[in-house]
Order: structure tokens, then C-alpha cells, then sequence
């Protein structure tokens, strides 16, 4: 494993965003970088076993030309064997050479974007890293929160070819309120994605969801969110909704979960998982135990 996983559940705090980058947002980016900033980070406290991990990187900022905060967001290259052409976060698999999730969400996005690697970055802050999530594939995903507070980083980013077909972003915002997209102007709406074409198939006319059977005998909420480029939906989605409750304070304008389940259904199904990681692992050492010869 590539993070300290013997230590006991703590919360670590991180140096603030400076007066001066917080001063030059607007009032409700402000208050949202300011939500997420002060949110206990997530630190190792417990073994994953051999359950392989992700880590992904959430990157806010606000545009002088468009007021309200921002994520990053990337589309997946058609050449990709898992998830070719999907909506995804900037990120990718935990290496054993990772320090931390953080170092592994910073430099996947380093790799699939140039974003800058440096944690001294003049412009690039650390909010806080998010409880893991659990991919349908059982995959464990961290996600880590930066703010951006010069859009110019952002500016020079660079798809790199084998990983990113496009770079682009979403206003934080539409994820939680059904109805922004109808409070934007008409040049705004008409950058959507066209309806009944590739990008947005659905009959609904910016969120899309449906119930699917998972673990431990609970069910699954996909979600999905039209965009300006490629749908957004499942894992990501589930991150971004995450992101968008801290930051504005709030719930979503729809049932965010299936009846009876909650945020801590996540935290049962990655024990639930974890768990038959461990006993698998202990079940090959007694096969390998009583495969070799008696003495």
C-alpha cells in the first residue's frame, strides 16, 4: 500500500487559501470554497487489503467573466479500454511509488492534463480529500478538493492525446439544482449537448437516474447530468454531488439516495468489500501453506 494504513482515524487540518485569493472571488464562490476548506479531511485509519484504489483530483476555481465556482472536468480518450469517451475528474490507479492519495490525484492529473505537480504551487490550494468512494468494479476512489485561484493555471492545461480527448468545465452548481440550467441565459442553454443525439439520449431534459441492485442487498442510484460536453454520470457524479452539498451547504433539489439509505451506505459497502479482500487473502496463504511439502 502506498499510505500509512496502521494509524488510528484522525483529522488533519491544512494551511487556509489566503485573504487576498478568497477577496477576489465573488461572495457565493467565497462562501463555497470556504464550506469545503473547513471540511474534516479524510486520513488512512484502516487496511484496504488488496483492494486496488484510485485516487481522483477535484479542481475548483471561479472565472472573472463568470461568476460561480467551477470543476474541471476531462472526457476520456476514445483509445482507453475502460471507460473510452466517458466524463471523468482528472485522476487514476494508486502506484505503490504514491506517498499519499493526494500525490496519486495530483499526478494522474499532472499526466492526463499538466496540471502543475508542485504542492508549492503559487496558485493551486489544498481544500481537503473526501471519504473514499466504491466503484460498481469494487474499486475504492479518493477524491482530494483543490481551488485554483488564478484561472490562467487552468488556461494552459493540455489534454495529453493517449489519455484526454477534450478538457473542459461545469458549473459546480447544475449538479445540485435541477432547475439552473433554466435560470441561464439562452446563449448559455444552447451550448448544452444536443437531446436524442450521443451525448444525451435521455428523455429527461437535464438529469437522468435509475435504480440499480448492489451490494450487501441495496440499490444503486445512478445518476446523470447533461452537460455542455459528454454526459456526466455514475462515480463521478456521485463525487461531484458530494463536492456540491459541502461547498453550497445544502441537499439536492432531488432524492440524492434510495429510501433508507445514506451517505454511510458507501462506508459499509467498502468494509463489505475490504473484508472479503482480506479473508480472500488469508484463504491463498492456507492453500499455499498446505500445498507445500511436510517436513
Amino acid at each position: 500500500m502506498t499510505v500509512p494504513e496502521s494509524e488510528p482515524t484522525q483529522r488533519k487540518k491544512h494551511e487556509g487559501v489566503p485573504s487576498e485569493a478568497l477577496a477576489a472571488l465573488s461572495e457565493k464562490a467565497r462562501e463555497c470554497i470556504l464550506n469545503v476548506e473547513k471540511y474534516p479531511s479524510w486520513v488512512p485509519g484502516r487496511s484496504f487489503g488488496k483492494v486496488k484504489r484510485a485516487a481522483v483530483l477535484v479542481i475548483l476555481y471561479e472565472r472573472k467573466s463568470q461568476p460561480g465556482l467551477r470543476v474541471l472536468m476531462t472526457t476520456r480518450s476514445q483509445q482507453l479500454r475502460s471507460h473510452p469517451g466517458q466524463s471523468a475528474l482528472p485522476g487514476g490507479k494508486v502506484d505503490s511509488e504514491d506517498t499519499s492519495v493526494e500525490h496519486t490525484a495530483r499526478r494522474e492529473a499532472y499526466e492526463e492534463t499538466n496540471f502543475p505537480l508542485d504542492p508549492t504551487h503559487s496558485t493551486i490550494f489544498p481544500l481537503t480529500t473526501l471519504e473514499p468512494f466504491l466503484s460498481k468494479y469494487n474499486l475504492i476512489v479518493h477524491p482530494h478538493v483543490v481551488f485554483v485561484s488564478d484561472e490562467s493555471t487552468i488556461d494552459h492545461l493540455e489534454a495529453s492525446p493517449d489519455e484526454v480527448d477534450r478538457i473542459w468545465e461545469l458549473p459546480l452548481e447544475s449538479v445540485l439544482d435541477l432547475a439552473f440550467w433554466g435560470n441561464q441565459t439562452e446563449e448559455a442553454r444552447s451550448k448544452l449537448s444536443v437531446k436524442g443525439e450521443e451525448d444525451w439520449l435521455y428523455e429527461e431534459d437535464v438529469y437522468s437516474t435509475s435504480d440499480i441492485p448492489w451490494l450487501n442487498d441495496t440499490i444503486y442510484r445512478m445518476h446523470r447530468f447533461r452537460t455542455t460536453e459528454t454526459p456526466i454520470k455514475g462515480l463521478s457524479s456521485d463525487i461531484l454531488i458530494e463536492t456540491a452539498v459541502i461547498a453550497f451547504g445544502r441537499e439536492p433539489s432531488y432524492d440524492r439516495f434510495p429510501s433508507l439509505q445514506t451517505r454511510a451506505t458507501w462506508n459499509v459497502a467498502i468494509d463489505k468489500v475490504v473484508e472479503e479482500s482480506l479473508e480472500k487473502g488469508w484463504d491463498e496463504r492456507r492453500k499455499l501453506r498446505e500445498s507445500l511439502p511436510q517436513r
